[in-house]
C-alpha cells in the first residue's frame, strides 16, 4: 500500500526522466539560485512527474474500458508485481519493458481530455485543452534531450584497464565518475600485489573479479561485527575493498563492514588509499604482516 502512493511519481519518471534530471534542468534557468528556489524547484518537479503519472494511470483506465483492455491488464499486472517489491529505487529498471505501453496510455489520456473539454467546456477551456497535448509532449522531449546531453557530457568517462597480458584497453562508460576511476585504480594496484589464491571482499564482486582475476565475494551484511568477522574468516577473505561509488551495495558496505574494521582494528590494516580518499584497501593481518608498519602513502604510490 505504501508503494501505491509512490506509483504516480515513478510512472511519471518512466515516461520522461528521473526527477533529478528535471531539477538539473530547472537549475539552469536564469535566477535559479538560493535555498528557496531549491525547495520550490523540488516541489515543482515532484508535482510535474506526479501529474504525468496520474495521466498514465488515467490512460490505463481508459484502455481498460475500451478495446485496449488486454494491454491494460498486462500493464496492471506488471504494476501490481512491482508494487510487491521492497526496493522502489529499482523501479526505473522495471518500467523499461513497459515504457511503450505507458507512453501510449499517457497520449491516450491527453487525447481523451482534449476531446471531452472541447465538447463540453467553454472557449478558454477549449484553448487549454488544445494546447495541453503539445505542451506536455514538448516538455517531456526537452527533459529527455537534456538528460541525454547530460549523460554524454557529464557522466561519461574514459576507462583504461589492462588485460591478462598487461596491455592497456581503453573504452567509455556512462556514469563513470571519480569514485569509479579510483576504484579501478585500486583494483589494478591490488591485482599486481595479491597472490592468485587470495580472496577479496568488495561491493561489486563481479567487476572486481574481471579487473583482478581474483576470487571475489560480497561482504557479509551483518550488524554484529563479531559475527561478520566470523563469516569473513570462514571464506577466508584476505582483502577488503571499500569504495565510495553510488552503488547501493557500496552504501551498505560502508555502514556494515566499517564496523568490522573498527572492532577488529588489530586484525585488519589499511594498505592502500586512493588519491582523493574515495577508496581504501584493507588486508588481514597475518604472521608476515603482524608487527610491520605499513606506510599507506607509499603503498598508494
Amino acid at each position: 500500500m505504501g508503494n501505491l502512493a509512490r506509483l504516480p511519481r515513478s510512472l511519471g519518471e518512466a515516461v520522461s526522466a528521473e526527477r533529478a534530471q528535471w531539477q538539473r534542468l530547472l537549475a539552469r534557468l536564469p535566477g535559479a539560485r538560493g535555498l528557496a528556489w531549491e525547495r520550490s524547484g523540488d516541489t515543482v518537479t515532484t508535482v510535474a512527474v506526479a501529474f504525468l503519472g496520474i495521466l498514465v494511470l488515467g490512460g490505463i483506465a481508459i484502455q481498460r474500458a475500451g478495446p485496449g483492455r488486454v494491454g491494460a491488464l498486462y500493464v496492471l499486472a506488471c504494476i501490481g508485481a512491482v508494487c510487491l517489491t521492497p526496493w522502489p529505487l529499482q523501479w526505473k529498471r522495471y518500467w523499461s519493458p513497459l515504457a511503450p505501453f505507458l507512453v501510449l496510455a499517457l497520449l491516450q489520456c491527453l487525447l481523451a481530455l482534449r476531446s471531452y473539454v472541447w465538447l463540453a467546456g467553454p472557449n478558454p477551456a477549449r484553448l487549454v485543452a488544445r494546447m495541453l497535448l503539445p505542451a506536455v509532449v514538448c516538455v517531456v522531449l526537452v527533459v529527455e534531450v537534456f538528460t541525454v546531453l547530460h549523460a554524454y557530457r557529464t557522466v561519461r568517462g574514459d576507462v583504461v584497464l589492462h588485460d591478462r597480458q598487461g596491455s592497456p584497453v581503453q573504452f567509455s562508460l556512462f556514469y563513470y565518475t571519480g569514485p569509479d576511476r579510483e576504484l579501478d585504480e585500486a583494483l589494478e594496484w591490488l591485482r599486481a600485489r595479491a597472490r592468485p589464491t587470495d580472496i577479496v571482499a568488495a561491493a561489486m564482486p563481479h567487476w572486481a573479479y574481471l579487473v583482478t582475476g581474483l576470487k571475489t565475494v560480497m561482504p557479509p551484511f551483518e550488524a554484529d561485527p563479531q559475527k561478520a568477522e566470523i563469516l569473513l574468516d570462514a571464506v577466508p577473505v584476505r582483502y577488503i575493498v571499500m569504495d565510495s561509488t553510488d552503488v547501493d551495495i557500496a552504501h551498505l558496505m560502508r555502514r556494515s563492514t566499517a564496523e568490522v574494521l573498527r572492532a577488529g582494528s588489530a586484525r585488519w590494516t589499511q594498505i592502500y588509499t586512493g588519491p582523493s580518499g574515495l577508496v581504501a584497501v584493507y588486508e588481514r593481518v597475518t604472521e608476515t604482516t603482524a608487527g610491520k608498519k605499513i606506510d599507506i602513502e607509499k603503498s598508494s604510490r
